[in-house]
């Protein structure tokens, strides 16, 4: 009985380590964004540093890896300087099927108070979805794998920098001079993009979460639930455009995101915008992100608009719930709620990758990630072994 019990010990030990082993990963990652990362710092290496850092993950897990160099110009002092960015490309190739991208940007402005959280924690995260997806999935023979997904770190995000830059960001010189390119200037191969831009927020407080004076008239099913239930940031937006193929991804993310019973305490909250809405200050909610410009693409007279979903924690429109101190490690960064939160919505978007882009006759429907059953698997041992 004694040996039964320390070997079950051993196991539920063993089983406990590997439920923490995603947080240990994302502080790792964290660790390689806690500067500022910018082309026209006195210091560039943050930014040179986190560039290398996120090749070498990709590689790691085995993904295709190349990089997509641009010109643009920012802002230095009251004169347009140019700088040469470049955009970090993932490629998990599988046979001839939808391609799917999930993206963040990697750089920060020069006045970014927060680098972790804007936008480290997005970089983090979709680190974790693509070494999970290669892990579980496209390394895994029980799957077959019908469609492509690229991971992709995109640099100088100008909109974000100051109202003087004039230069495109990194993700528009993707879309136009690689991703167009990569599509063979067909927009019916490419199923969309998932778009991680601060996404580590959240926050019970009542009034919390800070409603722009049109977001009532924009998105009044959200805002009515907002209202009601105290205006707290206990949510992750999910910003997206009224059409078909703009649905579809958003119905398998907020599916794989609030179907799961043991994390009722996230959700992920729907803001569609429709066709002629006219927007104040809640434009800023998602113009200055990446999806924006798949959203507006035009590679020739006529738009080509592409399917995008913006995940997001409203970004300044949400209240902290703490201050993490300046400088801010990744230790005190990841606090027990923003791990939590990173890691749902980590977990939700690979079981969205295995929704669209492998085959169901191949694997169980009710496949989870690995960190949400062992949770489970801990408490019934915890409670055969003891009780």
């Amino acid at each position: 009985m004694i040996r039964s019990r320390s070997s079950a010990v051993l196991f539920l030990t063993a089983l406990v380590l590997s439920v923490t082993a995603q947080e240990i990963r994302l502080e790792h990652h964290l660790e390689h964004f806690t500067s500022i990362r910018n082309p026209t710092a006195f210091n560039k290496e943050a930014w040179i540093d986190a560039r290398s850092y996120i090749l070498d993950q990709f590689r790691s897990y085995g993904l295709n890896t190349t990089s997509q160099p641009f010109n643009t110009s920012v802002d230095d002092n009251g004169s347009d300087k140019t700088v040469r960015g470049e955009n970090i490309i993932g490629i998990a190739e599988g046979s001839p099927g939808p391609i799917i991208l999930v993206g963040a940007d990697y750089d920060t402005s020069l006045l970014q108070s927060s680098p972790l959280e804007d936008n480290g924690a997005g970089v983090a995260a979709m680190l974790e979805i693509a070494r999970n997806y290669m892990s579980q999935m496209y390394h895994n023979k029980e799957y077959s794998i019908t469609g492509t997904v690229l991971f992709v770190a995109f640099d100088i995000n100008t909109k974000e920098y100051d109202d003087n830059s004039v230069g495109q960001p990194g993700s528009y010189h993707f879309l136009h001079q690689w991703l167009w390119p990569y599509l063979n200037n067909r927009v019916d191969n490419f199923m969309g993009a998932y778009i991680l831009d601060s996404i580590s927020k959240y926050n019970l407080e009542e009034n919390s979460q800070v409603l722009p004076g049109d977001f009532e008239t924009n998105f009044p099913e959200a805002h009515e639930d907002i209202v009601r239930k105290g205006r707290k940031g206990d949510f992750l937006a999910l910003v997206t455009r009224k059409s078909e193929s703009n649905s579809l991804l958003a119905q398998t993310i907020y599916d794989n995101y609030n179907n799961d019973r043991k994390a009722r305490m996230f959700r992920l909250l729907e803001l569609t915008i429709k066709d002629g809405a006219e927007f104040g200050d809640s434009f800023d909610l998602f113009d200055h992100q990446a999806n924006y410009h798949f959203w507006t693409f035009q590679p020739g007279k006529e738009p080509k608009p592409l399917p995008a979903i913006l995940l997001s924690d409203t970004g300044y429109f949400r209240k902290p719930s703490d201050q993490c101190p300046s400088p801010c490690s990744a230790s005190a960064f990841l606090t027990r709620a923003r791990n939590s939160f990173m890691t749902k919505t980590s977990e939700a978007m690979v079981q969205t990758l295995a929704d669209i882009l492998t085959d169901r006759s191949k694997h169980n429907s009710s496949t989870t990630t690995v960190a949400s059953w062992l949770s489970v698997v801990v408490l019934v041992l915890f409670n055969k072994i003891w009780c």
